[in-house]
């Protein structure tokens, strides 16, 4: 389900491999509605994203990051 984008530099001709999920991935992994996603854009809370011809790309290493930052531990 992710997809991937290359970023080349120029200068060396260095190529970077950067995974990205668009925000339906996004909310099939976390079994939500791509409908709360846009709420939590709109309310400016949730994960960062990107914005890049016309959709919406969240990076895989802030979705772990966000993941682990609201990562809840047992009640007992």
């Amino acid at each position: 389900m992710t997809s991937a984008c290359a970023l080349i530099c120029h200068d060396d001709r260095t190529v970077i491999s950067i995974r990205h999920l668009t925000e339906t991935d996004v909310a099939r992994r976390w079994r939500m509605s791509v409908r709360t996603l846009q709420a939590w854009r709109w309310r400016k809370v949730g994960p960062p994203y990107l914005k890049a011809m016309g959709k919406v790309l969240y990076r895989l290493s802030d979705i772990e990051t966000f993941e682990a930052d609201h990562l809840h531990g047992s009640t007992r």
